[in-house]
């Protein structure tokens, strides 16, 4: 509490004696007229002097009772002298030092050390300063030193002057609270009149503290099918073996302990190698006091990824499966120490013995369009289905993907993420066209010559081994306008790691839109996303291209997004002819839309393989396109595996009539940046740039 300084007592005022003669008195007969008696005010009412408290005396202005906490308690000229926890106030005069008599400062410590407090919480120690001399210990000043960190504070820490009578202490209580991971050094420092406790009546105490941060287990896969492993009676069985890796997805510097490791209700399935970087690990020798340290993952760092190999081999026909959280199950169970947010971590394992699976693909060619002018237009979208059955006896697992070089980025599978089918079972791969450039350069409006790529299906059916890859030969004729030259922008962002664990599904939108705002072409427009954990019925998103078309000033735009991670995004402007748009600018732009901390349903259209007006189609039913997978079961797997990412850099590619003219990169900091990474001018029927530095010097304006 503040101090008062206690108010000089106010003179009294005498009443007034006035004598009445001859009225009705005697001479000798005086009345005497005098004011009120004094107040009598109880504790914490105001006060002039002492005698104007019931109890207790005036401390500056306030009727206090006679016991003290702290010296403001008191007048200036007295301490609080402690006895217990109730003191007195007793003269400051009684305590001075005189003569041979001086304050002796003792400290409690002079090191104070604060480990493992987490983030978002505090702890506080405490520091005894007792004075063990025969006078009163003046202490000037407490508080930390300037170079201190932040995360320590101290109470009582001011510049205010403190006094310890003889024998007496002052407790001095510090705090840490970390802010963020790794260490804090500090010093805590007491000025005070025994010169001889330190430097200029300097006492330090060291601070230190330190917070690792929090580890967090991932696995990767956390279920293992192995599918199809042969057994015969009396000859034993076929063996299978895959791998679970185990990483610390965790803040700060925080090390994973795994303590256990073992098969649970596995006859089947077992551990049959545990690696550490270059090191093979003994299963039998993890325990409590003898745990498997996993550092934050890096990959740079060989240490930072435990991996088990886990062997399936049948002992019976049958089917090797269950429906978690049946106890029943197959699995590989991993237990950490208990810091971590996941403690135990279950990976689900099966896998049959009731005979192989038999792929059978529908088609072995696709062609889009035809030669000369039946070709597709650029920016144009045509699309095949081919059906994939298993004749088999267990699940077949395949693999879908696109390959042929360049030619195959204007190709696209969907879905790419496929589950089992089942014995008797099929399910419908879609393939889309969607040319950006001519198919045959040297005959660009009427092609006689298709771009080739091809659809490499991989799957588990190894008799013969050439089902092990089915391939469907993609073949596209596509042709330019009349005077028309094409604009293809596509954007790629940074993905470092590409396994499962460490998918990274962060959302990057290309846009491309006129200055004066007048037509924009980007990733539609979900107008009722993730409602009721569905993509939305037709007609509940914008499409923005399609607007763009609409408008007939401005030629063609299409957008489209390729690949599980949206890569490439693209936008492809045609037909503007050579005068549509003379003069109009156009902006190029990214924006950072989700940084993976949260993936909503509606991106998993993208995370099949395919985006846009063409998907929207498709999942409305519209072109007839079925979807194969649950898209709640996707989306919740994308979000039990998606981490936190605090930036993203993009390139962006700029062509012109399929040569490539410009490569602009940015880094895009956090979620909802947008960046301009060009300006183009459209003139006389060319675009160029406006942007100096671009790129190729031959793009820029005149």
């Amino acid at each position: 509490m503040p101090s008062f300084r206690a108010l000089s007592p106010l003179p009294f005022v005498l009443a007034p004696v006035v004598a009445l003669f001859g009225v009705g008195c005697t001479d000798t007969e005086y009345i005497s007229v005098g004011g009120p008696p004094p107040a009598s005010n109880p504790v914490g009412e105001a006060c002039t002097v002492d005698a104007d408290c019931s109890t207790g005396r005036c401390i500056g202005g306030v009727c206090a009772d006679t016991g003290c906490q702290t010296d403001e308690d008191c007048r200036d000229d007295e301490i609080c002298v402690l006895l217990g926890d109730v003191g007195n106030c007793e003269p400051r005069a009684d305590f001075e030092c005189t003569g041979d008599t001086r304050p002796i400062l003792s400290i409690s410590t002079t090191s104070v050390t604060f480990d493992q407090v987490a983030l978002g919480s505090s702890e506080s120690r405490t520091v005894t300063v007792t004075n063990l001399g025969q006078c009163l210990l003046n202490i000037a000043a407490v508080g930390l030193a300037e170079n201190s960190s932040d995360d320590f504070d101290c109470s009582p820490c001011s510049v205010a002057s403190r006094s310890v009578p003889p024998n007496r202490s002052l407790d001095i209580t510090v705090t840490y609270a970390p802010t963020r991971p790794g260490e804090a050094n500090g010093e805590l420092q007491l000025r005070s009149d025994d010169i001889t406790a330190g430097p200029d009546g300097v006492v330090t105490v060291d601070l230190f503290a330190r917070y690792d941060g929090i580890p967090s287990v991932v696995v990767d896969p956390l279920e293992l099918n192995y599918g199809f492993v042969p057994f015969s009676a009396g000859g034993g069985g076929g063996v299978r073996t895959e791998t679970v890796t185990i990483t610390n997805r965790g803040t700060g510097s925080a090390v994973l302990a795994i303590e256990n490791l073992f098969i649970d209700n596995g006859e089947a399935f077992t551990i049959t190698a545990l690696r550490q970087g270059d090191s093979l690990l003994d299963v039998d020798a993890i325990a409590n006091d003898n745990p498997i340290l996993v550092p934050p993952y890096s990959v740079d760092n060989p240490l930072a990824a435990v991996e088990v190999d886990v062997a399936f081999q049948p002992t019976a026909n049958r089917e090797y499966t269950c429906t978690p959280p049946n106890r029943s199950c197959d699995r590989l169970v991993i237990r950490t120490d208990g810091v971590s947010d996941n403690q135990r971590v279950v990976v689900v394992l099966s896998g049959s013995s009731l005979g192989p699976p038999q792929i059978e693909v529908s088609a072995a060619e696709f062609v889009y369009g035809a030669p000369g002018t039946d070709a597709l237009a650029i920016g144009s979208v045509d699309f095949r289905q081919v059906t994939i059955r298993n004749n088999g006896q267990s699940d077949l697992i395949i693999t879908p993907a696109i390959g042929g070089g360049s030619a195959a980025a204007d190709f696209n599978v969907m879905p790419t993420f496929v589950p089992p089918i089942s014995p008797g079972g099929a399910i419908i791969l879609s393939v889309f066209y969607n040319p950006s450039g001519p198919s045959d350069p040297a005959n660009t409006f009427s092609p006689q010559r298709p771009v080739e790529a091809v659809l490499n299906i991989t799957s588990n059916d190894t008799d013969p081994g050439s089902d092990v890859l089915k391939t469907v030969a993609l073949r596209g004729y596509a042709r330019s306008g009349v005077q028309d030259q094409v604009l293809k922008v596509e954007m790629e962002y940074e993905n470092a790691d590409n396994s499962w664990a460490g998918s990274d599904f962060r959302n990057v939108d290309l846009i491309v839109e006129s200055v004066d705002g007048a037509v924009t072409c980007s990733k539609p427009q979900y107008l009722d996303l993730n409602r009721n954990g569905t993509f939305g019925e037709p007609g509940e998103y914008n499409d923005l291209c399609a607007d763009w078309t609409a408008s007939g000033a401005y030629g063609q735009a299409s957008w489209l997004a390729l690949g599980s991670f949206e890569e490439p995004e693209r936008v492809v402007v045609r037909g503007m002819g050579p005068t549509g748009a003379n003069g109009e600018e156009f902006d190029v732009k990214v924006t950072y839309i989700e940084d993976c901390a949260n993936i909503p349903s509606g991106l998993l259209a993208d995370i099949l393989g395919i985006g846009g007006s063409i998907l929207l189609g498709a999942l409305g039913g519209s072109i007839g396109v079925p979807i194969a997978v649950d898209p709640n079961a996707i989306s919740n797997t994308i979000a039990n595996n998606c981490f936190d990412h605090a930036g993203s850099t993009t390139t962006t590619r700029i062509s012109l009539d399929g040569a490539v003219v410009a490569s602009p990169s940015v880094r895009l900091n956090a979620k909802g940046d947008t960046r301009s990474v060009a300006r183009l001018r459209r003139v006389n029927g060319a675009f160029c740039s406006l942007t100096a530095g671009v790129g190729d010097t031959s793009l820029q304006c005149q």
